[in-house]
């Protein structure tokens, strides 16, 4: 695992509280490491945290199932904003597979019985606005993002963290 300099994808929203990014290996396991990183960014106490833990779950474990970043060797990044008002979490995979498609939400009826296919239906339930944007080159592929409402009289964050992460 390791922890980026900077964070891609800034969200525009009011004043920053906090920021981090960290590079996790493409693996399902690391949607847990993703979860702990989401919490010392925003704090235990962020009135968001339990919308932002499931986001950021779904994410990192759509772009591990249909991405390169599960091949063996893959990572993702995880980028977390916190603003007044917001918090924008944001998951670049390592590029699409031959034979995937755009990141969207899926239409059918079924959907909701199946055991997968609704992660970002999920996404779409819990944050505000979310989207992507695939990168041109061979380094990243797409940032799958989702921007989360705060009230905005939530309390600053209570980690101190500001692009630190402590295993």
């Amino acid at each position: 695992m390791m922890l980026l300099p900077a964070c891609p994808e800034p969200n525009a929203d009011g004043p920053r509280i906090a920021t981090g990014c960290y590079r996790l290996p493409g693996a399902a396991a690391s949607a847990g490491a993703a979860r702990r990183f989401t919490t010392a960014v925003l704090g235990r106490t962020h009135p968001v945290l339990d919308d932002a833990h499931l986001v950021v779950t779904e994410l990192v474990a759509n772009a591990v199932e249909h991405t390169r970043s599960g091949l063996p060797g893959g990572d993702v990044d995880v980028a977390i904003d916190v603003r007044v008002g917001s918090v924008r979490i944001g998951v670049t995979d390592a590029g699409r597979l031959p034979a995937a498609g755009t990141p969207a939400v899926s239409g059918s009826a079924c959907a909701s019985v199946l055991e997968g296919g609704r992660g970002l239906f999920l996404v779409e339930s819990f944050a505000h606005t979310w989207g992507f944007t695939c990168h041109p080159g061979p380094e990243r592929g797409c940032t799958v993002w989702a921007q989360l409402r705060t009230p905005v009289a939530a309390p600053p964050t209570d980690s101190g963290l500001d692009a630190r992460m402590q295993d």
